[in-house]
């Protein structure tokens, strides 16, 4: 029996939503942080204003999709809430991210989904003044305790009920839209101006009211489209944009003007809700209302696809015709045209930018990521509304604005970016203006204009994945599989190539024995009247040193200052990078260059030192007489240099230790102690004490004028104590530490100024969550036994590193990592962040955290590889890999751990080596800045080996996998590898923006072609071009978007264009793919007749050639594509099924010498009655979906496609065709899956079986173990199925003509392509695993999947571990959402949807890293296992993939 279990293989990358609030209140800063949703993931990042980046903290699996996300500040200097809402705006989840646990914790779940699926009434007043009735009072529901989960098996359909959600700050607000339902649910939150108010209110668990529940229906509204929050009234005011009139294409020439807007008022305490005023009549079009702040005019923003209205107290005030549609209302709202046609549709607003400067204004970015500077005309100033374009950024998916300037884009195409918006002063106001002057001060009466747009950082994206392909490449010894991928959406795509390992390209080696360690350094040297850099490579023997200049050659240098006579154990650059120092066993050595010795440190004879670790500019000795040394290397007058000992302790019991240093500026130590804040946030201040703030500021505050709860959650910059983007660069404190790890297990953080004990943890082998200061008050002696716990010198290792390191430090932007390996079985890595001690009480400087972020195990993948028993992994920092930082892991397998953008993130570097068993020793990267992707290699053979990384391999290194991206000019929608000519085929289709005249003269010309190739020579004569359209052609006509299609062959090696086939216009490519064809030739007897059968074949189209009778000829690889005709609806739709053949041609030339020349060739197409929509080898036939019947053709004297089978069981349309040997399976877009046989003797597709209950079917795939057979496929609701072919043996399957589902899983996004390929299973089951194949699935969100046949004795052991999975880590889910509820699928009846169980969902193991080790060690024995094999199965499912 075949069963199946799903894993996840890349996380979703497309970002969904977004929002910024203070969520986290660690480090050197208290800024803000930006929450990201990708998918079902959550993420959590800091942002810097002072370096305009971001630095990912936290990675949280959530078991759902939140549709929206919002932010509740309650109070000021108080860490915000994070609110998720899901399940069609029914149901929200409370979150509160908790700096200690580094987790988020969830405050409140509120489930509304029983109570809007029941009868709700509230009766209404002709005064539309309507009274809660005292039924919804009983049916409000009721807040759930964290036990509770949010999702049910009554799950609402997704994409059925579109949500908005909005924050009221003002009046602590929240409210959650359902258009579908035409509810408003407004739940309220108590905002809090004083210490003792935080202190009642965090003692409650509920931080929401019930909400209330508004059937805006019964209210006297219409369907709403969308709403907002007005600022600056009393009581809380809605914004309604309504439908009053439904309005599609075929109704506009009677109704147009069918969308109104109602403001309306509602009072909690008295349970009444009133409509102010409403405007009527406005333009269909419209979608969005947002609320303009009170001090830049108040009122709101109505936009539509083609104009922009601005009303204020219920009058109009101005408005913009965006191109020539919305000039229909010039008339009738006075607008005024801009300056050139665009389109507001699929836009995002940034309205912001007023939390910085009340006079800013906000900006709008297309759907093509064109930004835009609306300019709104201020109360009491004769100005007019209008837009200015600034810079293209990318596709916008979700907008969120970070403070200072900074903007965070989303995209779910291309990836998500933070960019800088900068202002110039541009014009005063008015000096009769006065209201803004008196109330805030003069600052304030100036206007800033948008000078410059310019992205700072940014977060890779897949993109949504449209094809799947494989193609094969040399690794090493052997050639395998890699999976390439086609992404994209509108103009924007790539070809994105997932790499197992990242490989470098081999520029030259040596060969040295006995050769143990690598470094390289950067020397200048003056050449003639220029300084030039020599790197260095130094070389460490057992026995000497070898000192080597890497320029144009690799060459000795024999008359070096560097000691060569015994072995070094260190060498880096100290004191800002302007010395060299090497320490070896005797002592060390301070170089100004190579050849110029500065200061030499000599250890007594008889002590030599075993270990040495470098900090600039401190230096730690291991000495061979028992002692552990720190030295402090200090320059005076010149180029003298001093040593200083400022710390020694013997190391009898001590394993590992280095020395790490904390920077930070002593600013930040003066606001910590005066309990002041950064970034505007003042701290817990009373209302007394806020007010005497304003006043002495100059300012003055009329309290009827500001709503009391916005005088605490504004402050004004004149308020602010520091300026995040303004500092000034302070002088950075560099505090020194040693970390010491002793055999017992102990890890000790001592300040090496004033040699106490800082942190101390007992546990650290147990590799915590969370490392607590275990510090005893009694001081013992060192030596004492502590333990039973003994390790050995080589079973453990710490290394503690400040990243950036010293030539980058940043004062609020570096954060520290710390690595414990344990022998050569695991690597866990801790984030460390640490605060100024502001307890006067305690002689601590700094308070030191570690969070667990990561936990990897180091056991091999393969059993089958001897590995030596001596060889121990180890680290090494860099800090300039193409501006990229973080550690080289050595040992038997060499591994890069990026942390560049805060989250470690683990790659295997494969390294070219003849022999099978060789180890890494040691890696080194090239400091010199133009060769700084360039790395030495040692391995165990003494092998050393210079080679360079490619840029396009570290663009995606901080993600999870080592992806190659190369950008295409539209959107990628098919991939295909012709492998033997080495080239990849590319389907990309691009947006071309013509104008509408052009469009109707080239239709115009079409249709005139097509009479004249049907009429010939009674075609009637040509006309002159009508110039009467020139003349009606609006100045401001919107150009028309037509999707134009190319097929361009690319290089695999280069990536370099060399051929491209132009389809039709308006010829869409729907499918795409490379096979062998078998060509067959006619006979002689059948010659006869040919020319007349051929005839008849190419008048009856798809029927069945009565030359069918041939002989095979030899097989043609052939790049396959199927077209369709894309018309308007009165025309029917027709395609092409059309044959490629890439052909190489080697050619010698004299100016270039022998090259090859690759030619793209069009050897057979066919037009047919309807779209090719899928495409597959059939036995060498070509099998294809023609509209709603499947064809089998062949291709006949190398140039004809003949028509020799076909099945017209489905009648719709046919999205996937999937073959193994003479088995079809068939995917329908609404009549679910179909199972056919192919029949070579008498060339007919047979019925087997189908689905009896059908899906909306996206793709399929057959997913094989040895015998067994299950087919997989993938719906329109994020479904995954299982069905079975169970023959006409079973009861169940009705003959054999019904498949079976044998499991149901919700991967929660869609899948729209699926791939089969070979897994690489270990040597020891290759028996057993010889036809293995999985089956790898593409996201629409950036991710990809992968679903792992499964025998019945292995589904039982997984299938229990799974369960205490979810027993172990109940307490990691977040958001109260249950993992078992999640996979429930959605859109199916419920006898479907609880169909089979032989589906597991095996990214349950993913939560394995978030738990504690003893959950984890106690889980593996319970298997049979050991911790390191069962992280290595969680981490791994990926790589079994032979690709």
């Amino acid at each position: 029996m075949l069963n199946g279990s799903f894993h996840t293989l890349v996380p979703p990358s497309a970002v969904t939503c977004s929002s910024v609030g203070y969520f986290s209140r660690r480090g050197a800063s208290f800024g803000p942080c930006l929450a990201l949703v990708k998918g079902t993931v959550l993420e959590l990042h800091r942002i810097y204003f002072q370096q305009k980046r971001l630095l990912l903290i936290s990675v949280t699996n959530l078991f759902g999709r939140p549709e929206k996300m919002l932010s509740i500040r309650r109070s000021l200097g108080q860490s915000d809430y994070l609110v998720l809402i899901f399940g069609g705006g029914t149901r929200w989840s409370i979150l509160k991210w908790n700096d200690k646990s580094h987790f988020w914790d969830t405050i409140q779940l509120v489930d509304l989904y029983a109570t809007i699926y029941q009868s709700v009434t509230i009766q209404q007043a002709e005064s539309f003044e309507g009274v809660l009735d005292s039924t919804l009072l009983e049916n409000l529901a009721r807040t759930s305790l964290r036990s509770t989960t949010l999702v049910t098996k009554e799950e609402p359909l997704p994409f059925r009920d579109i949500v908005d959600a909005k924050i009221d700050p003002e009046h602590g607000l929240i409210a959650v839209l359902i258009r579908k339902k035409n509810l408003l649910l407004i739940a309220k939150y108590p905002v809090l101006s004083s210490r003792e108010n935080v202190s009642v209110e965090c003692n409650s668990n509920k931080l929401l009211s019930d909400p209330v529940i508004l059937d805006l229906r019964r209210l006297g509204h219409y369907e709403t489209i969308h709403f907002c929050f007005l600022f600056g009234y009393s009581l809380p005011t809605l914004a309604l944009l309504e439908e009053k009139t439904p309005t599609w294409s075929g109704s506009f020439s009677v109704i147009r003007d069918s969308r109104l807007v109602s403001v309306i008022q509602f009072d909690f305490l008295d349970r009444k809700v009133k409509r102010i005023w409403q405007v009527e009549q406005l333009p269909h079009e419209c979608f969005m209302v947002t609320s303009v702040p009170f001090l830049q005019g108040g009122g709101f923003l109505v936009f539509g696809w083609n104009v922009i209205l601005y009303f204020r107290d219920g009058s109009f005030v101005d408005g913009l015709s965006c191109n020539d549609l919305g000039d229909v209302y010039l008339s009738k709202w006075s607008l005024r045209s801009h300056d050139a046609p665009i389109s507001l549709d699929g836009s995002e607003v940034v309205l912001d930018f007023s939390s910085d400067d009340y006079m800013k204004n906000p900006g709008i970015i297309l759907r093509d990521g064109a930004f835009f500077e609306l300019c709104i005309p201020k109360k009491g100033v004769d100005s007019v509304i209008s837009l200015r374009f600034c810079k293209t950024l990318i596709q916008p998916s979700t907008v969120s604005y970070c403070g200072n300037g900074l903007v965070f884009v989303g995209s779910h195409s291309s990836a998500s970016i933070l960019a800088e918006v900068i202002w110039k002063d541009y014009t005063d106001l008015p000096p009769g203006d006065d209201e803004l002057g008196n109330l805030f001060g003069e600052c304030l009466k100036r206007n800033f204009l948008v000078e410059a747009i310019e992205p700072r950082d940014s977060l890779f994206c897949i993109g949504p994945v449209q094809d799947l392909e494989l193609f094969d490449v040399q690794i090493g010894n052997s050639r395998k599989m890699e999976l390439i991928a086609g992404v994209g959406s509108r103009n924007c795509g790539a070809v994105i190539i997932f790499r197992r390992t990242i490989r470098p390209r081999l520029l030259t080696s040596i060969h040295l024995e006995d050769c143990q360690q690598i470094w390289s350094v950067l020397c200048h040297s003056k050449r003639g009247e220029r300084n030039t850099s020599i790197p260095l490579l130094i070389l460490s023997t057992k026995r000497n040193t070898i000192i080597l200049s890497v320029l144009d050659s690799i060459d000795e240098l024999v008359d070096s200052q560097f000691q060569t006579s015994s072995r070094t154990l260190w060498v880096s650059r100290v004191l800002q990078s302007r010395y060299i120092i090497q320490i070896f066993e005797q002592g060390l050595r301070i170089l100004g260059n190579w050849d110029s010795l500065i200061s030499l440190y000599e250890l007594p004879p008889g002590d030599l030192v075993t270990q040495a670790f470098v900090c600039d500019p401190y230096v730690m000795l291991h000495l061979s007489s028992s002692y552990l040394v720190i030295l402090k290397i200090s320059s005076s007058d010149g180029n003298k240099l001093a040593f200083e000992q400022v710390f020694s302790t013997s190391h009898l019991s001590i394993i590992s230790s280095c020395i790490f240093s904390c920077s930070y500026a002593m600013s930040f130590h003066d606001e910590q102690r005066k309990g002041e804040k950064l970034d505007g946030v003042i701290s817990d201040v009373s209302d007394e004490e806020y007010d005497n703030l304003f006043a002495m500021s100059s300012i003055s505050v009329e309290s009827s004028f500001l709503h009391p709860s916005l005088r605490h959650n504004h402050v004004h910059r004149s308020l602010e104590f520091v300026e995040h983007g303004n500092r000034k660069q302070e002088e950075v404190i560099t505090h020194p530490f040693v970390c010491i790890l002793s055999s017992e297990g102990f890890l000790e953080i001592y300040d090496v100024v004033s040699k106490r004990l800082c942190f101390v943890n007992k546990s650290l082998l147990h590799f915590p969550r969370i490392l607590v200061n275990d510090r005893e008050k009694v001081n013992r002696a060192r030596g004492t036994s502590r333990g039973n716990l003994r390790l050995d010198p080589q079973d453990a290792e710490v290394m503690m590193y400040e990243f950036p390191l010293e030539n980058e430090r940043v004062t609020d932007a570096t954060c520290l990592w710390l690595f414990v390996r344990y022998r050569n079985e695991l690597l866990a890595i801790y984030r460390g962040d640490f605060q100024l001690n502001d307890n006067d009480m305690e002689e601590d400087l700094l308070i030191f955290d570690f969070c667990r972020v990561s936990l990897y195990s180091l056991a091999m993948e393969n059993s089958s590889v001897h590995v030596e028993s001596d060889v121990i992994p180890h680290l090494r920092p860099f800090c300039n890999l193409s501006s990229h930082f973080g550690v080289f892991l050595t040992g038997s397998e060499a591994n890069i751990i990026a942390l560049s953008k805060g989250y470690p993130q683990k790659h295997e570097i494969m390294i070219d080596s003849d022999a099978e068993d060789t180890n890494i020793l040691c890696l080194a990267n090239m400091e010199d800045t133009r060769n700084n992707r360039k790395l030495w290699v040692l391995d165990s053979n003494g092998r050393i080996q210079f080679v360079e990384i490619r840029e396009t391999q570290l663009e995606s290194i901080n993600s999870t996998w080592p992806v190659e991206s190369f950008p295409m000019n539209g959107c990628v929608k098919n991939v295909v590898y012709h492998a033997t000519t080495g080239t990849f085929g590319v389907v990309v289709s691009s947006l071309v923006s013509i104008s509408r005249l052009e469009r109707r003269r080239q239709i115009q010309e079409r249709q005139k072609r097509d009479e004249r190739a049907i009429l010939g020579s009674q075609a009637p004569p040509e006309e002159e071009n009508n110039i009467e359209a020139d003349q009606n052609e609006p100045w401001n006509a919107l150009p028309i978007e037509i999707e134009m299609y190319e097929l361009q062959i690319y290089r695999a090696d280069t990536w370099e264009l060399v051929d491209k086939f132009a389809f039709k216009e308006e010829e869409a490519v729907l499918s795409a793919t490379f096979m062998q064809v078998d060509a067959y030739k006619i006979t002689e007897e059948e010659g006869i007749h040919e020319k007349s059968s051929i005839a008849s074949q190419q008048q009856a189209e798809a029927a069945i050639s009565q030359n069918s009778r041939s002989v095979k000829f030899k097989p043609k690889e052939c790049i396959v594509i199927g077209t369709g005709f894309i018309k308007g609806e009165d025309a029917g739709t027709r395609g092409r099924l059309m044959l490629f053949e890439v052909a190489r041609q080697e050619a010698y030339t004299e100016e270039s010498g022998a090259f090859s020349a690759i030619q793209l060739m069009l050897i057979a197409e066919k037009e047919l009655k309807s779209v090719v929509s899928s495409i597959a080898r059939l036995e060498g036939y070509i099998c294809c979906g023609v509209g709603p019947k499947v064809e089998v053709y062949k291709l006949v004297n190398e140039s004809e496609l003949v028509c020799c089978s076909f099945f017209s069981g489905f009648q719709l349309f046919s999205t996937s065709i999937n073959t193994v040997k003479q088995y079809v399976l068939v995917g329908d877009m609404y009549k679910g899956s179909y199972f056919l046989f192919w029949r070579d003797r008498n060339k007919s597709l047979n019925f087997l079986g189908k689905d009896f209950d059908p899906v909306q079917t996206l793709s399929t795939e057959f997913l094989i173990l040895n015998e067994f057979i299950l087919f997989v496929v993938s719906d329109n609701f994020g479904n995954l199925h299982l069905l079975e072919y169970a023959g006409p043996h079973e009861l169940e399957s009705r003959g054999g003509e019904k498949l079976l589902r044998r499991g149901v899983l919700h991967l929660g996004t869609r899948s729209s392509c699926m791939i089969r390929l070979r897994t690489d299973w270990n040597e020891n089951d290759s028996v057993d695993r010889a036809g293995s194949h999985a089956v790898v699935l593409g996201t629409w969100d950036g991710g990809l999947a992968c679903l792992f046949p499964l025998q019945q004795e292995e589904y039982e052991q997984k299938n229990e571990l799974l369960k205490k999975v979810r027993l172990y880590g109940y307490s990691l889910s977040v958001a109260g959402l249950s993992p078992q509820e999640f996979r429930i699928p959605l859109g199916l009846s419920k006898k479907t949807r609880n169909f089979g169980d032989r589906l597991l969902d095996g990214t349950l193991l993913s939560s394995l890293h978030d738990m504690e080790y003893s959950r984890i060690v106690e889980l593996a024995k319970s298997c049979g296992l050991n911790a390191s094999q069962l992280l290595k199965q969680s981490q791994t499912c990926g790589n079994e993939i032979f690709f």
